[in-house]
């Protein structure tokens, strides 16, 4: 079932490949754009940058004046930013290849910092950001819909095996997952026959906050 097959995201290639993918992280890249400060002179670490999409916009929107530091780990998405810096002549950015928590910055010499997708758990990132010494100043959710003709388009869809199967696998036995499956896409089908097509409904939230 070739709806099941792994998209392994340390083969070199995919890194082109990935650029498809702002179909599902732009809405959540667009709101933060439009709550994040944009301003000249500012230094701004993007957490999790993947292929850069809120890393160009980011160094792009503030102008030369700023400076954006890319971190993450992913060498294939850090390639593919690399190579979109270069084309689009930004000196303003420097990559960080490496883990986030890794990273050594002098005190204070960061204004911004911004993270698209990077953590997904609503809850953990308050946690987190009240450990780390901030306070949540703002909350804003919107929520937006992935719309299929039917189950096995639905299944199919070159994100769902990324984002959402992994989650659906781990709730089966191993040995049942082909039927499991099989009766799933067989079901969806029945409800988008039914109700003329299915639709995912996908939450966002965009988290505010600052250095208390």
């Amino acid at each position: 079932m070739e709806y099941l097959e792994d998209i392994e995201p340390s083969r070199a290639e995919f890194g082109d490949l990935f650029d498809e993918l702002p179909l599902w992280s732009a809405p959540f890249g667009l709101l933060l754009l439009d709550r994040a400060p944009i301003r000249s002179g500012v230094t701004i670490l993007d957490v999790g940058a993947g292929t850069g999409f809120l890393t160009v916009e980011l160094a792009q929107r503030c102008g030369p004046g700023a400076r954006v530091i890319a971190v993450d780990p992913w060498k294939a998405g850090m390639n593919r930013l690399r190579r979109k810096l270069d084309y689009l002549g930004l000196r303003n950015v420097v990559l960080l290849e490496q883990d986030a928590a890794t990273v050594d910055l002098a005190e204070a010499s960061i204004d911004l910092v911004v993270s698209n997708l990077g953590i997904n758990n609503f809850e953990s990132v308050r946690g987190l950001l009240r450990d780390a010494g901030f306070r949540v100043q703002d909350l804003t959710t919107q929520s937006f819909r992935m719309r299929f003709a039917d189950g096995s388009a639905l299944l199919r869809h070159y994100f769902i095996p990324r984002g959402f199967v992994p989650g659906w696998k781990s709730v089966a036995a191993a040995d049942s997952l082909p039927k499991v499956f099989e009766t799933l896409e067989r079901n969806l089908n029945v409800v988008a026959a039914q109700r003329g097509e299915l639709a995912l409904t996908i939450p966002i939230a965009c988290v505010e906050a600052s250095r208390v």
